[in-house]
């Protein structure tokens, strides 16, 4: 009897002190989670769904200051937005019907070094780097359903629909900007090539089974997305603070503004217009061949004054890749280069390497024959595994006589491994002349 009594009590022992530890699993595993962030400027109805082993899906109103764990799915209501503050200090803002969720977060708070990754399934949405993105860009990618935004800095925004189309576009300063501003960029990447996007206010639309292609973002197309976020872009040249960036205070963010989106009628008109862009630059390089002439020192000097850039982007290299390139030119005191003069270079196909150069001033006050000004590739700018430890290589800007004196600039690039000066990639083309320095495109 003492023994089977003993028995007994062990096993009701036993059952009630697994009974006891059951309510005490969720908290155990939250426990477990690693938070990422934390919720911000909560306005409407957002749920968020975190997974637990023992009880699935749970999806619950999300507050304003709440802990947001990896792997968090947030969805937003149809008059709903909200903040996702990461620890980094990175932001991500979404906007009315949309989803998102962290999927890797790392972060030492010593060095600055990590890891963030984020998936954006529908929806608008906007995001301003941290810390991780500071010391390290590539360590910063976000995941859309048909394309992966690879983050060089400042901010980016942009929409996912339903039918799978969508656009991601820049926000913030680009390179070789004179606000003081951290430099700029995106690379967008689907299935069918990678576009790299260092323009405010420039960026790309995702249309299945089309690829990539840089262009000048409509306004209204912005105008309602920031809307939806509860802020107004900033206008071209701004600079990019945080704060502004970020939306603002809670009480901006609060803002009820929706968007409609980006219209089958819009896609058809930007898909229009890429494809007339595409039809222009062909003409134009076909008559470049038959009637350019490589304008003299001598014809440079004999205009006097004026103010113009040259610009071109998204040109093919040989091996794979694009590049593009804008400079400008001063009649007045005689100068090619400075301002927002930069050659970019972008990865793609067999070509691993990119990066960003700064194109300095050059004088045509001297000189005669046949104008050109060389730039020697930076190896500290560009990098990649094609180019071994960095690239170099030269950049040869020759201005043309297309329908008039310097109206065009060929622009020549040779890349080569900086180990061994093998020749890894090539690329030439003629941008055409605007008018005014260079202020982020035409």
């Amino acid at each position: 009897m003492t023994t089977f009594g003993t028995r007994k009590w062990l096993v009701l022992l036993a059952t009630t002190t697994a009974l006891s530890a059951v309510p005490m699993l969720p908290a155990l595993a939250q426990a477990a989670r690693q938070q990422a962030g934390v919720s911000g400027a909560v306005r409407g109805e957002i749920t968020l769904s975190a997974f637990n082993a023992s009880a699935g899906a749970i999806g619950r109103q999300v507050k304003s200051g709440e802990a947001i764990f990896l792997g968090d799915k947030i969805r937003s209501g149809a008059s709903a937005g909200m903040q996702v503050m990461l620890l980094d200090e990175t932001v991500f803002t979404i906007g009315p019907d949309s989803e998102i969720a962290i999927d890797e977060f790392v972060y030492d708070p010593n060095t600055g070094q990590g890891k963030v990754a984020a998936s954006v399934t529908k929806g608008v949405f906007r995001f301003v780097t941290g810390k991780v993105a500071q010391v390290r860009p590539e360590s910063m990618e976000i995941r859309l359903p048909t394309a992966t935004i690879g983050v060089r800095g400042t901010f980016g925004f942009g929409e996912v629909r339903p039918d799978g189309t969508g656009f991601a576009g820049l926000g913030g300063p680009g390179p070789g900007n004179n606000s003081g501003e951290r430099r700029g960029g995106i690379d967008v990447t689907t299935s069918l090539g990678t576009v790299a996007i260092n323009r405010q206010g420039f960026g790309t639309l995702i249309v299945p089974g089309q690829p990539p292609v840089v262009i000048r973002l409509p306004p209204e197309l912005v105008a309602r997305v920031f809307a939806a976020l509860g802020s107004a872009p900033a206008p071209a040249g701004t600079p990019g603070s945080s704060s502004t960036a970020a939306g603002g205070s809670a009480s901006n963010q609060a803002g009820q503004g929706t968007a409609s989106g980006i219209t089958a009628a819009l896609v058809a008109e930007i898909t229009a217009e890429v494809a007339k862009q595409a039809t222009a630059t062909s003409t134009e390089a076909t008559q470049t061949q038959q009637t350019s002439a490589q304008t003299t020192f001598e014809e440079l000097r004999s205009i006097g004054s004026g103010q113009f850039h040259y610009f071109r982007q998204n040109i093919a290299m040989a091996s794979g890749g694009t590049f593009e390139f804008a400079l400008d030119i001063n009649f007045s005191s005689r100068t090619v280069g400075g301002g927002g003069s930069q050659l970019t270079i972008a990865s793609g196909g067999g070509f691993n390497a990119s990066g960003n150069q700064s194109l300095s001033t050059q004088s045509f006050a001297s000189g005669s024959g046949p104008a050109s000004f060389l730039y020697s590739l930076n190896n500290e700018q560009f990098s990649g595994a094609s180019c071994g430890g960095g690239c170099n290589g030269t950049f040869k800007l020759s201005p043309q006589n297309t329908g008039g004196t310097a109206q065009g600039m060929t622009g020549d690039l040779i890349v080569r491994n900086s180990s061994d000066t093998a020749t890894v990639n090539t690329g030439s083309a003629t941008a055409p002349r605007f008018s005014g320095p260079s202020s982020g495109g035409p």
